[in-house]
């Protein structure tokens, strides 16, 4: 029914079974892309713009929404709901990345969290503990100065705000 030159993915049928709801991703191995929708005709349509992460999609009980989680910045996945018509709403944000495996008819979610974080830790002279020195989400140590007293670092990740 449609082609891509990136990938599909969660591909879920409706209950009538006339459309096929799906994350359409930008580029292989990249999740960037958009929610969408074929009919039996080949006919696609975007029911979201273009997000930056994209992760797990699945038919809500009733039929009149799709789930899905993504991010439109970032790579903290939230669980969100698009109609057919392309209202989207969020359901469900919490610290972290949500992946949607499925929904029942109940309106169970099977759902995924994860949450990575990367820190720095030094350890003072003086057989002192060790202590943290960055404490946002992804912080890379770029640079010790040559007295071991300064450290250059970036901080990426959502702790780094939308832009980092």
């Amino acid at each position: 029914l449609y082609r891509t030159v990136g990938w599909i993915g969660s591909p879920r049928v409706s209950p009538e079974g006339d459309r096929v709801a799906f994350l359409d991703c930008a580029a292989p191995g990249a999740d960037d892309g958009c929610v969408s929708l074929v009919d039996r005709r080949g006919r696609k349509r975007a029911l979201t713009e273009h997000w930056q992460s994209l992760r797990g999609l699945a038919g809500a009980p009733g039929g009149r929404e799709v789930w899905f989680t993504g991010a439109k910045v970032g790579a903290s996945n939230s669980l969100y709901a698009v109609t057919p018509a392309g209202k989207v709403r969020l359901v469900l944000r919490t610290p972290g990345r949500l992946v949607l495996h499925d929904v029942s008819r109940e309106g169970r979610l099977l759902i995924s969290h994860d949450r990575s974080r990367y820190s720095i830790l030094v350890k003072p002279p003086g057989g002192a503990p060790e202590v943290e020195i960055a404490s946002l989400d992804a912080a890379i140590p770029r640079y010790i100065s040559t007295d071991r007293r300064k450290v250059l670092f970036t901080e990426s990740g959502e702790g780094a705000g939308e832009r980092g």
